[in-house]
């Protein structure tokens, strides 16, 4: 997939670079300083839509952020809030309360977490029933992500009459409610929710709906083709840390040039770097349609590329470098991540789905 940036995308990437890329002066800043500066560079309103028509709001430019978050090492509430949060609020956007959210999440006064789990991005085992004019909430959801930096959540809850379900708004002081900080299996920090029946003022629940599991599933998409796009990032940094570890270290220069075989390996690298760059981006854009088929076909390319491209990084990386990529504390980190990328993306229940159905089929 070739696309040519706009001039505006071409200056997007290199304010980002500059102010929040590896070198920028903000990756060691304190998170909030870190989002008061999104705020001010216009970034929290990259996936804003304006308008039904809008389909297509912020999908480059949010991947180009990734990418450089990637390279950064910067993991924060960007995702759940400014791609995730703003996704599902997105498809409320008539509703005044949506407005108000999406404002405030522009002008960085605030971080907001979908209470869906990392694994399973539906609707949780929240129950909720009326009382008066108020709504009272009980559940847990585990796997939160950003739960511990995020002072508000959207639950999505069933109502137990079966009618159908709500999307509540919780503040974190809200009596009843306890977020949980948990390390992961796969080394990421995420939270669990607990809501022992928290009472919710009507006003500050979303209409209800049929289709929430839908909705949800679809903004999920948005957090995958982000979270392939920042994947991508580490693995470029990767390839700067073996490009310059052949320019600089004595112990590989004369290797690198000579060995035209680490001169092609190099280059197999940059080749992978760049097909998951394609396909990430293309997920992304795809995201933006509302054909379902299409959307799902791309993010699961995107998830298999990641995986495959994950997994030559490393493999081509130590053979090139051997032991330095262990002992240097940059390289080791990178490793890590790409794991745990592969471990999370790759071959999914898409793909299985369609292998169950077409065995049905000719059955």
């Amino acid at each position: 997939m070739d696309i040519d940036l706009t001039q505006s995308q071409q200056q997007l990437r290199e304010v980002v670079a500059r102010r929040f890329g590896r070198h920028g002066d903000l990756l060691s800043t304190a998170p909030n300083a870190r989002w008061s500066e999104y705020a001010k560079a216009g970034l929290l309103a990259l996936n804003v839509e304006s308008s039904a028509s809008e389909l297509h709001a912020g999908a480059v430019e949010t991947m180009i952020f990734m990418e450089h978050a990637g390279r950064a090492g910067v993991d924060d509430a960007f995702v759940p809030t400014v791609v995730h949060t703003v996704q599902v609020l997105n498809s409320y956007r008539q509703q005044p309360l949506a407005g108000d959210l999406i404002e405030d999440i522009v002008k960085g006064a605030t971080r907001l977490s979908v209470v869906t789990g990392y694994n399973d991005p539906g609707p949780g085992s929240f129950v909720v029933r009326p009382a008066g004019s108020e709504w009272v909430i009980h559940g847990s959801c585990d796997q939160i992500m950003s739960a511990a930096e995020s002072d508000r959540f959207l639950v999505p809850a069933r109502i137990v009459d079966g009618s159908g379900m709500v999307l509540a708004l919780i503040d974190r002081t809200s009596a009843g409610l306890r977020v949980q900080r948990k390390l992961s299996w796969n080394g990421q920090w995420l939270g669990e929710v607990l809501l022992n029946n928290v009472t919710v003022k009507a006003a500050n629940c979303f209409a209800a709906r049929a289709d929430l599991t839908t909705l949800l599933r679809r903004a999920w998409d948005h957090v995958t083709a982000a979270r392939c796009a920042q994947t991508v990032g580490v693995m470029a940094s990767l390839v700067d840390f073996v490009i310059n570890s052949a320019r600089n270290d004595q112990r590989y220069q004369r290797l690198a040039s000579t060995s035209q075989a680490m001169r092609v390996e190099v280059a197999e690298m940059k080749m992978a770097l760049e097909l998951a760059r394609s396909s990430s981006m293309a997920a992304a854009c795809a995201c933006r349609h509302r054909l379902e088929a299409d959307r799902e076909i791309a993010v699961s390319r995107a998830k298999v590329q990641i995986n495959r491209t994950g997994t030559t990084m490393v493999r081509l990386a130590s053979q090139l470098l051997g032991n330095s990529v262990q002992n240097n504390d940059r390289a080791s980190a990178i490793f890590s991540t790409l794991i745990v990328a592969e471990q999370l993306h790759g071959d999914d229940s898409f793909h299985l789905g369609r292998l169950v159905a077409h065995a049905e089929a000719t059955l």
